[in-house]
């Protein structure tokens, strides 16, 4: 999901990725979802990485810090659900970063997380509530 300002120039501003199974699957296919994400990053983009995959146990986290060097980042170790929200800074965003990562368990409640905008605030990204709604709204 692509978050644009409304004024003016649509810019993007903060991008929500949620993993699919096939995102987890093949090397090829990890190594395709973090370069994708790293592209955002390298712009200054806030970006909220939501991976409730199941069924494959890789952890795109874990993968897109070594990705991008980013040595002070924490990993989550034996998580295999989780959601993790990046605010990059500065010309040099990938050195610079903010993180905010939770991990998930089946059962639990999805935390909310804060979804950093390009050179804005943080606004809360309620995906609990979210996540009760499409329930909901599918009759699931």
């Amino acid at each position: 999901m692509r978050i644009q300002t409304l004024k003016g120039t649509r810019r993007l501003v903060a991008v929500i990725e949620f993993v699919s199974p096939s995102n987890k699957e093949r090397e090829d296919s990890r190594q395709k979802i973090l370069r994708k994400c790293a592209g955002y990053i390298q712009l200054g983009i806030g970006l909220v990485l939501v991976d409730t995959v199941t069924n494959r146990h890789a952890n795109l986290h874990n993968e897109f810090v070594r990705f991008l060097g980013a040595g002070r980042v924490p990993t989550m170790p034996n998580a295999h659900t989780y959601v993790a929200s990046w605010r990059p800074h500065g010309f040099d965003a990938v050195e610079s970063l903010d993180l905010w990562p939770y991990p998930l368990a089946v059962g639990q409640p999805i935390p909310s997380v804060p979804l950093p905008l390009k050179n804005g605030p943080e606004v809360m990204l309620d995906l609990e509530t979210t996540y009760m709604q499409a329930l909901e709204d599918q009759n699931l």
